[in-house]
Order: C-alpha cells, then structure tokens, then sequence
C-alpha cells in the first residue's frame, strides 16, 4: 500500500510498473508531471487521492481491472484521468474531475470500462472524450457540466443504465429552452441526448445533479417486551418485533428478515 504521502516535485511522481493488488491511497500529489501513472498494473485501488497542478493527473497504459474512486483531481494543464491503449474493465467511481486544461476524462483503445457517480467540471477541452476503437464502455450517473463540451464519443458505447433506465447529467440539456422537457416529472429528460462525435445517445438524461447514495437504509427493530423479562437476560413470554427502515436520500422499498436459518422474508408488520 502506499498511503498518505505528500508528493510535490516534478522529478517524482507515483508510478506503479508490473505490479497488481495495491492500494494507492489518501495521498497529496502536485506539480508533477503525471500524478499517478500505472503500466502493465492490474487489480490495484486508487483512492482518496488529490492530484493537482501536474501535467495529467492520473494515467492508466495497458493496465485492467483497476478501481479509481473518491479522487480529486484537478487543476492539471493537460488531462484530468487518462485510460491509454487497453485498459480494459476498470472502474472509475465518484471522483471529482475538474479544471484541467484538456479533457476531464480520456479513454484512448479500452474497452468495458464503468464511468459511474463521478463529477466531471470546468475542464477546458472536453468532459468525457472516448476514441473510435473504445467500445462497450459504460457511463451513468455522472454529472457532466460546464466544459469545453461535456462529451465527445467516436466508439460504440452506452451512456445510461438500461435496467435502472437512468443515465446522466448534462448542464447544456437540462431546460425546456434546450428542448430538454420533463413532462411526466420522473426526473428523467423525456428525450435523447445525443452525443456529439458518432450516434451515441444518453436514452434517459437526468433533470437534475445526480446524487450518489452510498449510505445503506438503517433497519431498527422495537421489542416488546422491551427488555428481558426474566432471570439472567432470558425472556420468559412471547417476543415481538415492530421493524422500522429509513433512507433518507433515496427511501426504503421493502425491508427483509429472517428467523435463525429460515429463509428472508419481506416484512409486513410485527412478528
């Protein structure tokens, strides 16, 4: 692991060569050629990192599999995060992405990796730019906003989530004047937004910002009796159980239980 480090000087950065199964973590990393750069590095956690004011911030070259989450990268005068020539099923997740001076997110001949809950802003050339031999990428719940162009695709890739029929934020098609309409207020654009670059469409563009909910529900189970009602913490009648779930960002559809080994059940009321 390599965690909690301060790195600013432009002969060093950190680079990982050959190497799988590492974390890169918590660290502050500046005024440096490429903040974080992996070659021929698989499996490896990348986050919690700030990179700022390098060339490109983080930079992936022939490396899989790979998680990138909780960054924040920018300012950078070049890109933002690179995916460069076979990076393949990596996962980019809920990085804060702005004020490079290219593009927010480069992926260069790589394939089936997921963009998702990231917010990718105020970069000078292009939020998301995906070349022509990128395919089967996947991107949504991202908020794209206020960049050069928020996108730009020459692959075959999809920019939603068919099963949740949600995909992403865009902040030059979010109003009826851009022929955004959400007539049926379900928080979806009623239309396509089309990518510019190929035929590449967001199906499903959201009205407003994503908000990622990474806090599961809290189930919380009122007893009665309230308290054991017999010798040495044993109760001695029936006991019942009123279960109670909230989530506040998203709310709660069902609430599931079990008793000993039986199978989950979805809850009605008390039992």
């Amino acid at each position: 692991a390599i965690t909690g480090n301060i790195v600013k000087t432009m002969d060093t950065n950190i680079a990982l060569y050959d190497a799988s199964n590492n974390t890169i973590a918590g660290n502050i990393v500046a005024d440096t050629n490429t903040g974080i750069s992996l070659t021929y590095s698989h499996k490896n956690a990348i986050t919690r990192n700030t990179i700022s004011n390098a060339n490109t911030g983080i930079a992936l070259h022939i490396s899989s599999n790979n998680t990138l989450t909780d960054n924040v990268v920018g300012p950078n005068n070049n890109t933002g995060i690179f995916l460069h020539t076979s990076c393949d099923n990596n996962i980019v997740r809920a990085n804060t992405v702005s004020n490079n001076g290219w593009d927010g997110l480069d992926i260069y001949m790589s394939k089936n990796n997921i963009i998702i809950d990231n917010t990718i802003e105020s970069n000078g050339d292009i939020g998301i730019r995906i070349s022509p031999a990128s395919e089967d990428n996947m991107m949504y719940h991202n908020n794209l906003m206020d960049n050069g162009a928020n996108a730009y695709d020459q692959g075959q890739n999809t920019w939603y989530n068919a099963t949740l029929e949600q995909g992403n934020y865009w902040s030059t098609f979010n109003d009826p004047s851009e022929g955004a309409y959400d007539n049926d207020s379900d928080g979806i654009i009623d239309n396509p937004y089309n990518i510019p670059g190929d035929d590449n469409q967001d199906q499903y563009p959201l009205a407003t910002q994503w908000q990622p909910d990474y806090a599961p529900p809290v189930t919380t189970a009122l007893l009665t009796p309230e308290t054991p009602n017999g010798n040495n913490g044993w109760y001695v009648s029936p006991i019942t159980a009123e279960l109670s779930a909230i989530d506040d960002t998203s709310g709660v559809d069902i609430t599931k239980y079990k008793k000993n080994e039986d199978t989950w059940q979805t809850y009605t009321g008390g039992t």
